[in-house]
Parts: C-alpha cells; sequence; structure tokens
C-alpha cells in the first residue's frame, strides 16, 4: 500500500509501541554465531495485543533494523483486516518508538500520515514486551537450529547489589584500556602484578590466556595465586615455605572462590549484560579473539568487539555451570586492576622491568567510579625477582592491615614509632595525636559512651613504674595503659578537648561529662 492510501484509513484512538530487541540466541552465519534483531508491535491501548512481528535473518542477520524495515511492518499492520477482532484496516492515534535511531528517521513520516509519534525510553517501557521475547527466544532454541552457551542465561551485572550502569560504564571502560594497551603481548603468563589501592587493601593479578581468551586473574593471597598457577603448570615462581607461612597467618583473607575477568566473544557472555550494554553504550574494546580453529573464521582479516565477562569459581578446574558473578567489592578492584595495569603498560614501565635484576615498582594516580586512587604497583616477571617481591607483597599486606586513625587516616607503625592512642572512654576510636582527636571531637562526642562495667566485685591488681595491669573474674577485656589521663573534677561540665600527658593516674572518674582523653594502644580492639 502506498503511503498516501494510509491517509484514506480510519483513525482510531490506539496507541501502538514499536520494539526493537535481539533474540535471546544465536544463529550461525557465515561461521560466526549472531544474535538476530526482532521488531515488535504491540497496541498498549485501549486494548493490549501484538498487532506485528518481523525477524531479521537471510542477509540480514545482526544487522540494525532499517527504518525501510520498521515502516513496512506499520503499514502491514495498518492494512490488515483483524478477523479476530473484526477490525476492518485502520490508523492509530499514537506510535511510540523506544529506538532513538528508528524515531528520528520514521517521525516526520509519521507526522505527515496524521499521527502522533513519540520517542519512549526503556526505563519508561518499563520491561514490556520482554516475556513474548524470552519465549520466542526459548522457541526457536529448540524448534530452530539456534542456540546458546551454558552461561548466557546466568544473571548481568545490574543484578548485583550496588552496582549500577554508571558504574558498568567506568568498569568496561577500564577493561577496554586493559585490552587495548598490548598487556598480553608484552607480558608472559603467570607474570605477577601486586596493587596497593590508596594504602588501604592489596590484591594480586596475573595475566592469562596469552594464546587463547584473554583473562586476568585476582588473589588476595600470593600462596593462593602460585597454587592456581602451578594447577595450570603457568607459574615462573617456587613455592617456599613462607609462602605456606603466609597463608597460615593470613587466612581470615583468605576466599572460598577465586576471581576472573575473561574477555571473550558476544556468545559467552551473559544475555543481560548483552543488553545493558547495547541500552547504555558502554564501551567494548575492538580486537582478535581466540584462534582461528576457535573461530573457525581467518582472524587476521576480521576484527570482534571483545566483551569482558567478570566471574567468580568455586573449584578449578573452572565449570561454567558453577560460577557467579563477583560483588561490587570485587568489581571495584577489576576496575583498579584494569587501568592500573594499561596505565602501568602505557607509560613504558614493562620495559623499564626488563632492565632490573629485581622487580618494578611505582606509583600513580588513576580514575575511578569512586573517585581518583593512588596506586601502588609493581611487576614480577622472574624467579630471580621472586625473593624481593614476596617480601614487598607481605610489606604492602601489613601496611594495608594496619590500624589507623579515625581522623587523618594516618598507619600505625611501630618501626617508625607512630604508635595510636585509645580514646579512654568509649576505648573505641584510635587516634594519632591530640590535634587529630581535637579535630574529631564535634563528630565522636555524640556516640563517646564509656564501655558496661564488669560484672565481678572481686579485682587485684599488680603496679610497677611503668604500667598498670587488671585482672577479674569479668569477661570484659580490660584496658592497659601506658599514658597519664588527667581526672577532671566529678562535678565538672565543661566539653573542652583533652590533653595527653605521660603521668599514671587512677581510672576517669564515671560522674564526669568532659571529653574523654586518649591513652596508647597496647591493645587489639579495633572499633
Amino acid at each position: 500500500m502506498a503511503l498516501s492510501q494510509i491517509l484514506d484509513l480510519k483513525k482510531t484512538n490506539e496507541i501502538w509501541l514499536l520494539l526493537v530487541r535481539r533474540i535471546r540466541g544465536y544463529v550461525d552465519d557465515e561461521g560466526r554465531a549472531i544474535r538476530p534483531y526482532v521488531l515488535y508491535l504491540y497496541e498498549i491501548a485501549p486494548s493490549t495485543i501484538m498487532r506485528g512481528k518481523k525477524i531479521l535473518l537471510k542477509g540480514k542477520t545482526g544487522k540494525y533494523p532499517s527504518e525501510d524495515s520498521a515502516l513496512k511492518l506499520l503499514t502491514t499492520a495498518m492494512n490488515k483486516h483483524v478477523e479476530i477482532l473484526n477490525q476492518p484496516p485502520h490508523r492509530p492515534s499514537t506510535i511510540i518508538f523506544t529506538s532513538k535511531k528508528l524515531y528520528d528517521k520514521l517521525s516526520r513520516i509519521i507526522t505527515e500520515l496524521g499521527m502522533l509519534c513519540k520517542l519512549w525510553t526503556e526505563e519508561e517501557n518499563q520491561s514490556f514486551g520482554d516475556d513474548q521475547l524470552y519465549e520466542f527466544s526459548d522457541q526457536l532454541i529448540k524448534e530452530q537450529n539456534f542456540g546458546c552457551s551454558k552461561g548466557a542465561k546466568k544473571p548481568g551485572l545490574l543484578s548485583i547489589r550496588g552496582v549500577t550502569p554508571s558504574f558498568c560504564h567506568h568498569l568496561f571502560d577500564g577493561a577496554k584500556q586493559l585490552f587495548n594497551s598490548n598487556a598480553w603481548q608484552l607480558t608472559k603468563e603467570g607474570q605477577a602484578f601486586v596493587i596497593s589501592y590508596n594504602n588501604k587493601e592489596v590484591r594480586l593479578f596475573t595475566l592469562l590466556g596469552h594464546e587463547s581468551e584473554y583473562s586476568i586473574l585476582m588473589e588476595s593471597l600470593w600462596v593462593q595465586m602460585h597454587s592456581l598457577l602451578t594447577i595450570r603448570r603457568k607459574s615462573p615462581f617456587p613455592l617456599s615455605s613462607n609462602d605456606n607461612n603466609d597463608n597460615n597467618n593470613n587466612n581470615n583473607n583468605s576466599s572460598s572462590h577465586y576471581c576472573t575477568t575473561i574477555f571473550t566473544s558476544e556468545e559467552g557472555i551473559p544475555f543481560e549484560d548483552l543488553e545493558a550494554a547495547e541500552q547504555y553504550n558502554w564501551p567494548l574494546p575492538i580486537g582478535k579473539l581466540g584462534t582461528a580453529a576457535q573461530l573457525k573464521v581467518d582472524i587476521k582479516s576480521r576484527l570482534y568487539e571483545s566483551f569482558p565477562l567478570p566471574i567468580c569459581f568455586p573449584d578449578v578446574p573452572p565449570k561454567i555451570e558453577d560460577s557467579f558473578r563477583p560483588n561490587r567489592k570485587e568489581l571495584q578492584w577489576f576496575e583498579i586492576a584494569y587501568k592500573s595495569i594499561a596505565t602501568f603498560i602505557n607509560n613504558g614501565h614493562i620495559q623499564n622491568s626488563e632492565k632490573q635484576t629485581t622487580f618494578y615498582e611505582t606509583s600513580f594516580n588513576i580514575n575511578t567510579y569512586d573517585g581518583k586512587a593512588q596506586i601502588k604497583i609493581a611487576f614480577c616477571s622472574d624467579s630471580q625477582q621472586y625473593e624481593s617481591f614476596h617480601t614487598y607483597v607481605n610489606q604492602l599486606i601489613n601496611e594495608a592491615n594496619a590500624l589507623n586513625c579515625i581522623q587523618c587516616s594516618k598507619k600505625e607503625n611501630l618501626t617508625n614509632n607512630i604508635i595510636l592512642k585509645r580514646c579512654s572512654r568509649c576505648q573505641q576510636k584510635l587516634y594519632c595525636s591530640r590535634e587529630c582527636q581535637v579535630a574529631n571531637w564535634p563528630t565522636h562526642k555524640s556516640i563517646c559512651k564509656p564501655p558496661p562495667k564488669p560484672t565481678s566485685t572481686t579485682t587485684t591488681s599488680t603496679s610497677t613504674t611503668s604500667t598498670s595491669t587488671t585482672s577479674s573474674t569479668s569477661t570484659s577485656t580490660p584496658s592497659i595503659t601506658t599514658t597519664k589521663i588527667d581526672n577532671t573534677n566529678e562535678n565538672s561540665t565543661t566539653t573542652s578537648t583533652p590533653s595527653i600527658t605521660t603521668t599514671k593516674t587512677d581510672d576517669t572518674n564515671e560522674n564526669s561529662t568532659t571529653t574523654a582523653t586518649i591513652t596508647t594502644r597496647t591493645e587489639d580492639t579495633v572499633d
């Protein structure tokens, strides 16, 4: 039917919705798995029925629907006599698009045909039509020559608590930086990076899959990293008795699973991630994936989008059916690693490390979703650098695990005589100096409460010139101090900030309402 004849059709009060979707399944197209596009046309008011559907195959597989395909679906539906509803051909009053591309191409034509044209976001659409898409996809897999991977129906990144589209944009951007940095061409399997983030935490990373699918492996302890590499027969480093001691001393930091990011083609990615990446325009690297035998094509002449797949496995060897998605903190660490290793390589530090007999270490800042991050990164390339690298890793972990001042975040360091002091009233908050306690008092005073009194009534004590020790039948751990805290008058109502002295005294009067003083910390209680 000519477009001019559409104007002769009766105009109704119906509202139609045109959706562009991709099948949740793959069809072979010249040796490559492709997800075809499909157009859905619904009437959403006053009734809710499907007016038309068109899947794009035979030369159009994987190509975004053209305005001609969309217009043909619309005009065919308008000219159709619907016998079950006893409806003659007619025009709707309004056509809504969720595709801005088709809206921009067709809005003028729709308006000239006497209909209102609107554009909805996917949020406004509220997943309308998705159930029909999933049912149709399952039908194609069951009855037609369509297929999908074992992990295709795994939950997407946006199902993870605290993960937003904007966070994923930063995550994918970091993955693109790493992929495009030639990291796998400049390193060997099993060579290790250690990264310290804002002096708070430490993680170990290694690049794998140099001859197949690129991947990056993350672990919190060296012995765990070494164990995984040994299983893969990719570790260039020895495992010494010190490594086992490190493992025993850091069992609280050990994990029951390991995390990796695999760079793979889209058929290995959950459908939810593929749809979100397209909807929110997450950046993707373009490059060669796998080997020619794996892709069944000549990879020298074809480049593909490479999708990062952050994923966790409970055991080795990994089984995709047992896999699960990382949590938000693990994803944050992957973003840090992607960008840190990419920066390390792009700044020429890999080449610099080859000139050294010890591991190579440097520092710089990167921008992440959570703000600017101060990075310390070291690279260990062979077994000759192992001992010094191992010592450095332990040093970073000890620094990260050290307690810090609640006000300025200065780390406790006994070697440099940086000893944190504890608030004498609540015995919780730690400070490096009087100045920090004074600065923090406006925030701390509302929650500063004395600890509960011991329930016992009998106490014995032994005094020396420098310390006092109290033992009792109480289940509470008593405070052991080496500094004096001057008591205020029990009737005082001042709220002045405290001072720090070095003379030993008795306990603070319980009726005092002054601000608490701080004492030298000699126990491991933390806030």
